[in-house]
Formats: structure tokens, C-alpha cells, sequence
């Protein structure tokens, strides 16, 4: 699954908190389970995938991003899960 962040304040949640991807629901919002630093889930809700920027978490990620030339925001979110890419 992936990693995401916050690009905006969201339901209580504020913007650059970190969360992972746990369903797709449809081409516009994946559900995210967003969790404190003790790991206790802060909150389970269905973000648009306009609010979210996915965090690199490794090199390979990284080189693959890089590679593709495309502005986080213009990535497929729903193709780099189903692929393994995010």
C-alpha cells in the first residue's frame, strides 16, 4: 500500500500528517488510516486523492519517480498501488 501525506487541513486532520493507503473506493478518493507516532490509528477516513502527495519511501521509488517526469499531482495513484510502485 502506500504512503501518503496530507497536502491540506482534513476532516480534523492537518495537513502533512502521514497515513497509508488501504482501499481504493473510487478514480477520486482512497480510504487512509492515519496513525500517531505510537502507531494507535488517529483516524480511518476517505481522503480525495487531490488532498494527498505519496511519500517516497524508498531509493528505488525515488528513481522511479524521478525517471517518470510527471508532477506528483499528475501521478495515477490507483495504477503505482496496483503495480507495486507505491
Amino acid at each position: 500500500m502506500a504512503t501518503v501525506a496530507l497536502l491540506c487541513d482534513w476532516d480534523r486532520l492537518p495537513r502533512g500528517v502521514i497515513g497509508t493507503v488501504v482501499e481504493i473506493l473510487d478514480a477520486d478518493h482512497v480510504l487512509v488510516e492515519f496513525a500517531g507516532a505510537n502507531g494507535v490509528a488517529l483516524a480511518i477516513a476517505p481522503v480525495p486523492v487531490a488532498h494527498l502527495r505519496v511519500v517516497v519511501s524508498s531509493v528505488d521509488q525515488m528513481q522511479a519517480f524521478m525517471r517518470a517526469a510527471v508532477p506528483v499531482a499528475e501521478l495515477d495513484l490507483k495504477a503505482l498501488i496496483e503495480d507495486g510502485r507505491a
